[in-house]
């Protein structure tokens, strides 16, 4: 699996650009794109009812985020920690066949 992420993710910065964000941010929610973390790690997050915060996981390198992935709304990502993230479009994500993991705790500002 982490020879197709490499090759997946040096194809896609052949066309696409890389933005970094900081520490707190949250990326754009972007309809038919992703965000593919390249360093760093974000959390994704909805609200509930009462507008509490209901975390969704924890994601690292090498995964795939977007609204447009999940069945959640509101879906939020936020940066955890500095991170650089590369738009993926819609029409590569089944090139990307990477079960999602939630993984860790910690805590994002």
């Amino acid at each position: 699996m982490k020879a197709q992420q490499k090759v997946l993710s040096s194809e896609l910065l052949s066309f696409a650009k890389e933005a970094s964000f900081t520490t707190g941010q949250h990326l754009p929610i972007l309809q038919n794109w992703a965000w593919l973390i390249q360093t760093g790690v974000v959390k994704t997050y909805t609200l509930g009812d009462q507008g509490n915060v209901i975390i969704l996981g924890y994601w690292g390198m090498g995964e795939l985020v977007g609204q447009p992935l999940s069945v959640v709304s509101p879906y939020q990502v936020q940066c955890c920690t500095p991170v650089r993230a590369q738009r993926v479009p819609s029409t590569l994500w089944s090139s990307y066949n990477k079960s999602p993991l939630i993984s860790g705790s910690g805590n994002c500002l």
